[in-house]
């Protein structure tokens, strides 16, 4: 690459990254290889697989404790293309002291949400940082968990998040951390932002998650807050966002309260009328039902918030004909933006569309459909897969098929024996009629029966379906 070609290239490079200024100090105190490194980065900023490479090369510094200059600038370009607005003039580059494990958070949380947000996969230097991190920085110096500012704690908080939902870690590693956020809060108190995104932390007690809410929204009474702030808004939707039977009264009266205090075609609004569509009960014949056909009234066809309320229509058991007329017109519109076969939304339509008992083929059509576009373990195929053979009029050998086959991905994952995905299929085994159920059918039931607590309604159902077998 000639020089005039460097210098333009770099030009274009601070440009977008907004470098410009600290650029020069990076030169001055770089080695010369990590300059023709940096060099080599800058002229492949094109380069698609840019992000992949920079985050791989980071994990694996951080994780040799080779906390270098060229360690700083890496961290710095993909925060940028990663569109994070961390400050790089905090860096103090001629000092490599000045790395900052806040800094780490921040970077780690904004790869972790671009391979989600990109469908991209896990990289298994990421895991094993992340991994370190919780580790050294959370569960072994809990205390440490002090240090970090407001906003650290919270991207912290979001890893875990992430990291549960995607099984991204042990769960031992990820619990132990948990536990001792949660502690930290209970005795320290936190900010607004902090208690709720501490309440979406998964297998909180449903009190307690109220409880932290609630609190979060009265600190925010006390700072005076107006009725539209985004942390008000924020953990109104997210208390009528959480599943049970408060949600046909106090999650209803927080979702009423986002109505009320946003415009119309707010993004938050829009949001809170999706949620009181997707409320269960007697609710969602009447009002949850209207709120949904506002949204899908007031936005254009192919809006992405009116093709996730139309499928959240369709999942609605109050009228089959309507409900399949809302997963088609979903999935026209996505057809409309060029959404591949694997995208998340068409396929949560044709799972919901193999749900609706009305056509056992084309149920089965728009199952296979959903499965065929899908890696072996991924968890919307494993519910594909449940829900094939969940349909009474297949096949015996069709329906057992596709549940051992969901097995199969569970096991490949490492989902607990409580895993709710793997209580459902182990249920379906136990309740297809046939010989089968003298042996294997029997062996599935006891699995849930063991796996659950003694009142759970999940164990009750496999007790009455063992019941059932003569």
């Amino acid at each position: 690459m000639t020089g005039k070609k460097i210098i333009a290239n770099l030009l274009l490079l601070l440009s977008i990254t907004g470098l410009n200024g600290y650029f020069s100090r990076i030169q001055a105190v770089v080695s010369d290889d990590e300059w023709t490194t940096i060099r080599r980065i800058e002229g492949e900023r094109h380069n698609p697989r840019l992000i992949e490479s920079l985050t791989s090369d980071i994990t694996a510094k951080i994780r040799l404790k080779e906390n270098t200059n060229i360690v700083f600038y890496y961290q710095s370009i993909l925060c940028k293309l990663l569109g994070d607005s961390f400050d790089i003039s905090s860096i103090n580059f001629s000092d490599k002291t000045s790395y900052k494990k806040e800094f780490f958070a921040t970077l780690i949380y904004r790869i972790l949400a671009h391979k989600i947000d990109n469908n991209l996969p896990i990289n298994p230097e990421v895991s094993s940082c992340i991994s370190d991190f919780l580790t050294q920085k959370v569960i072994t110096k809990p205390d440490d968990f002090i240090n970090f500012n407001d906003m650290d704690k919270v991207n912290i908080i979001r890893i875990c998040l992430i990291c549960n939902e995607h099984y991204i870690l042990d769960r031992t590693t990820l619990s132990n951390a948990l536990e001792i956020i949660k502690s930290f809060v209970i005795k320290n108190g936190a900010p607004p932002k902090l208690l709720i995104t501490l309440a979406k932390i998964p297998n909180i007690d449903t009190h307690q998650r109220i409880a932290t809410l609630d609190k979060a929204l009265t600190a925010l009474n006390n700072l005076g807050r107006p009725p539209d702030d985004p942390q008000r808004i924020e953990a109104l939707i997210a208390l009528g966002e959480i599943p049970g039977p408060q949600q046909s009264t106090y999650g209803v009266e927080c979702l009423k309260r986002v109505i009320k205090a946003l415009p119309e075609n707010d993004p938050q609004r829009i949001k809170a009328l999706i949620a009181l569509g997707n409320i269960p009960g007697p609710q969602q014949s009447t009002y949850g039902v209207e709120c949904l056909k506002r949204v899908i009234k007031a936005l254009p066809e192919n809006d992405p918030q009116r093709i996730k309320a139309l499928i959240a229509l369709g999942k609605i058991p109050y009228n089959t004909d309507e409900q399949i007329k809302a997963l088609n017109e979903a999935i026209k519109a996505l057809n409309n933006l060029h959404r591949p076969p694997n995208d998340p939304q068409r396929i949560e339509a044709l799972i919901a569309l193999g749900k609706i008992p009305y056509n056992t083929d084309e149920q089965i059509k728009a199952l296979n459909e959903a499965i065929g576009a899908l890696p072996e373990n991924d968890s919307q195929r494993i519910e594909a897969l449940i829900a094939l053979g969940n349909i009474p009029y297949n096949t015996t050998d069709e329906r057992i098929k596709s549940l051992n086959e969901a097995i199969k991905a569970l096991d490949n994952l490492h989902r607990p024996p409580n895993d709710p995905q793997r209580i459902k299929a182990l249920i379906a085994l136990g309740e297809i009629t046939g010989p089968q159920q003298s042996t294997y059918g029997v062996e599935c039931l006891k699995r849930v029966i063991k796996a659950l607590p003694e009142n759970d309604p999940q164990r009750i159902k496999a007790l009455i379906a063992l019941g059932k077998i003569p």
